[in-house]
């Protein structure tokens, strides 16, 4: 987090510094070293010229998909079919290895950590009781309320961090 911040900090500066004298709206991303700008042509051709600025490249969204429904019975399976398609089960056995003490995360809707598939997962969760977010969790969309506090808008995150590491302590995995 040091690192990165402090590289951002140092690298976006001038930049920065040109976009506040301009009035531009912008928001600087620490994790990935870049900016988001908004503007018109001639700021952004005054930022492509700029000899700190690597690329510009527009703005990107994706759409989450849709959930898609299972039976009741397909939703029982002891592991499920995406962790069997990627042969997890093989590596599972092969290398007696479950991933135990490995930290993931995702980039997704959020996640919600009170799930019964992941509560027990979220390093957040504290064995007195209480739970910490801090550097466990990063609301880099600004959705969530308070972006201090995890949420999920629209559960395909919650979803897909459970099929990481889900488990709903009845065998479902």
């Amino acid at each position: 987090f040091s690192a990165l911040t402090t590289t951002a900090d140092t690298s976006q500066k001038s930049l920065r510094a040109m976009l506040d004298s301009r009035k531009a709206s912008y928001k600087s991303y620490w994790i990935a070293n870049a900016v988001r700008v908004t503007g018109d042509k001639a700021l952004l051709d005054s930022i492509a010229k700029r000899s700190d600025v690597e690329r510009v490249e527009p703005t990107r969204t994706y759409r989450a998909p849709a959930p898609v429904s299972k039976s009741a019975a397909a939703a029982k399976a002891a592991t499920t079919w995406g962790v069997s398609d990627i042969g997890a089960p093989a590596v599972w056995d092969e290398y007696a290895d479950r991933g135990e003490g490995i930290v993931v995360a995702n980039i997704d809707t959020g996640v919600d950590i009170a799930h019964p598939a992941l509560a027990s997962h979220y390093r957040g969760h504290r064995t007195d009781g209480t739970v910490d977010n801090s550097y466990n969790w990063f609301d880099g969309t600004g959705t969530c309320p308070d972006a201090a506090t995890p949420c999920d808008d629209g559960e395909h995150g919650t979803h897909t961090m459970g099929t990481m590491v889900g488990d709903d302590g009845a065998g479902d995995h």
